[in-house]
């Protein structure tokens, strides 16, 4: 067939100056028909979906031509829609940095090559039900994590605030390092299960310590299992969430840098650290949810694809990073919190003339585990901003995760737990009338009982006990940081706060600083300190009262006689209690989960009380006659 010289040039000169913004045409409109016949003989690729011709440059064909046949990308009912290639340039430039380093940072979001890939899509599929991974919500086999990660420099002065802080969040973990308690504590409070790794009571100063707070309504306390690898410096957490999985926490915090004179002692404690964290990741699994942050008092350098470049401008890396490094390197893990923008800072000392800053902690996630991660440095943190000198900037990290059910710890709720026996015991002390009235209703019950069997009696007691004895857990005195006056006081001084830091940039329209906003923010921290020492002594007379009630609480027990319920008490409220939870491990160190430890005790006590019958005669058979004053 021949063709006009300028066929092509006068087919394709509307679209050369055309927007690429918008759709291609449909292949069937406004085409002649000798060049949709030269279409279907020259296009094999229709079928995939994607119209480009795949002609070189020797077919001699004009790239315009083949632009201008080119069907649209083809959505699931077989017509053609949407855009055949990528047209942003930011866009496009994610997916090449994704295919060199395997991940990067879009729209805020840290995502790898599918993801980008899933995300375009066109406008009918986009709208299609079947469609649903990147609509930017949760599917159905993910969970939402929320974590928390926060050097506080002491926590002894600063629970109230805390804890009145994270009750107006939804945060599922927190981590905390220099809580500078000596000693090992496990622990619920205000609905949170504390688990505190402690310098030890030999120690001088409690400088360290590093601390894991789980919520209690996301976490069963039954299947927490922590490991105190380096006292006050590495705490190893593990935990089933409901709905979440497993997920293992590694909560670091390493030693810093001090004068010149103790380098060498310095860096050998470091190094040691540095192995101690290796051996413990080696032993978590990869179907857990994997969580490394901390206080690392080490510097990094932007190193894609696990360091991004949210790091101060000028900030050395320290001798030793390269240790750490390769532990990204070696368990493909990524520095969350990094993928800021340039010049931010988890730690600063305003007390120079020139403020110092540094980025020295971190929240790492493996790699390829989860489908969205974001992270937020909380610059305008409230709590405990009365103290003077450096601070740490807590880090917020939110991510996705599918977790792994096959080894979902299901356990049956006993129906008569320790603490109800307790209760009964005492109760029966106290009131010895309804020992009286259950012996009663167990004898009217025995007379509609025509065969003894031990279930069938043994439903008959717990029958007669629900119906005599009503047995509630008393109502625990709560927290003197529950008070609600003491609540109100804590959130007015930080509403000084709040008005100080506006006051500060209230600024005249030539920019500079008024003198009725310098006045005024002189005059709201004033009164934020002011408050804050009120809030101490407040704190103090809550603690005071509380321990009134609970003498007052034994008191009544010892008149009653019972002295269990006194040293159940006492157990209860004992502060600073070392208590050690009965934990299981493997050769190797590893904690195990619920299911492996049951597996653990049934094959010792089979090897134990499982073994053959030994050869020989049968065993000789005695009678033994016992009488009822025996």
């Amino acid at each position: 067939m021949d063709f006009p010289e300028n066929a092509c040039s006068a087919a394709t000169a509307p679209y050369e100056n055309m927007v690429m913004a918008a759709p291609v045409p449909s292949p069937e409109a406004g085409v002649p028909e000798e060049f949709r016949l030269l279409a279907q003989l020259l296009d094999r690729s229709r079928s995939e979906g994607w119209g480009f011709l795949r002609q070189g440059p020797e077919s001699g064909m004009d790239m315009d031509l083949q632009k201008l046949l080119a069907p649209a990308k083809i959505d699931d009912r077989g017509s053609p829609s949407g855009f055949t290639q990528p047209r942003k340039r930011s866009y496009k430039r994610a997916i090449l940095r994704a295919r060199r380093w395997g991940y990067t940072q879009y729209k805020g979001t840290a995502v790898d090559e599918g993801d980008l890939t899933g995300m375009y899509t066109n406008k009918a599929q986009q709208t299609c039900r079947q469609r649903h991974r990147y609509t930017g919500s949760l599917t159905r086999s993910e969970a939402s994590l929320s974590l928390l990660s926060w050097n506080c420099g002491g926590l002894s002065t600063l629970q109230d605030e805390l804890f009145t802080w994270l009750a107006s969040t939804d945060y599922q973990i927190v981590c905390l390092q220099e809580t500078w308690f000596k000693s090992h504590m496990d622990y619920s409070t205000r609905g949170w299960h504390c688990i505190n790794c402690g310098v030890g009571e030999s120690a001088k100063r409690g400088q360290a310590g590093v601390m894991v707070l789980l919520r209690a309504s996301r976490f069963d306390q039954q299947s927490i299992r922590f490991n105190y690898v380096v006292a006050g410096r590495l705490l190893h957490v593990k935990a089933y969430g409901k709905g979440i999985g497993w997920v293992e926490i590694v909560n670091v915090y390493q030693h810093a840098w001090g004068l010149h004179g103790e380098q060498t002692t310095i860096e050998a404690k470091r190094a040691t650290l540095w192995e101690k964290m290796r051996l413990t990741l080696g032993q978590i699994p990869q179907s857990s949810a994997l969580i490394v942050c901390g206080d690392f008092n080490t510097a990094l350098q932007h190193r894609a694809p696990y360091v991004g470049r949210g790091l101060p401008r000028q900030q050395q890396s320290s001798s030793d990073a390269e240790a750490l490094e390769h532990i990204q390197n070696d368990f493909d893990c990524i520095a969350a919190n990094t993928f800021h923008r340039s010049g931010s800072y988890t730690y600063i000392h305003e007390g120079f003339a020139k403020a110092r800053r540094s980025f020295i902690d971190y929240v790492m996630l493996r790699r390829h585990k989860h489908r969205s991660i974001t992270s937020k440095i909380i610059s305008d943190f409230e709590v405990g901003r009365w103290r003077a000198g450096g601070r740490h900037l807590p880090v917020h990290v939110v991510f996705t995760h599918r977790p792994y059910y096959s080894s979902s710890p299901r356990t049956p709720c006993a129906e008569w737990p320790s603490w109800k026996c307790k209760l009964l015991a005492q109760q029966v002390k106290e009131h010895p009338e309804l020992v009286e009235q259950f012996q009663q209703q167990v004898a009217e019950s025995l007379t509609a009982v025509t065969s003894y069997e031990p279930q069938q009696l043994n439903d008959l007691l717990l029958e007669a006990g629900k119906k005599v004895f009503t047995i509630r857990r008393p109502p625990s005195l709560p927290a003197p940081a529950e008070d609600p006056e003491h609540v109100v006081t804590i959130k007015t001084m930080w509403g000084h706060y709040r008005e100080m830091r506006k006051a500060q940039l209230d600024r005249s329209g030539s920019g500079r600083a008024t003198l009725r906003g310098a006045i005024q923010a002189w005059r709201h921290w004033m009164q934020f300190h002011r408050m804050h020492r009120q809030v101490q002594k407040h704190s103090r007379s809550l603690r005071r009262q509380r321990f009134e009630r609970l003498l007052a609480e034994a008191q009544a027990h010892e008149r009653s006689g019972c002295s269990s319920a006194i040293f159940d008490l006492l157990r209860r409220h004992a502060p600073k209690q070392a208590r050690r939870r009965a934990q299981l491990r493997d050769v190797s160190g590893k904690l195990m989960t619920p299911a492996e430890e049951a597996q653990v005790l049934l094959t010792f006590w089979q090897s134990v009380n499982g073994g053959t019958r030994p050869s020989g005669d049968e065993p000789t058979s005695y009678t033994f006659h016992i009488t009822c004053e025996e």
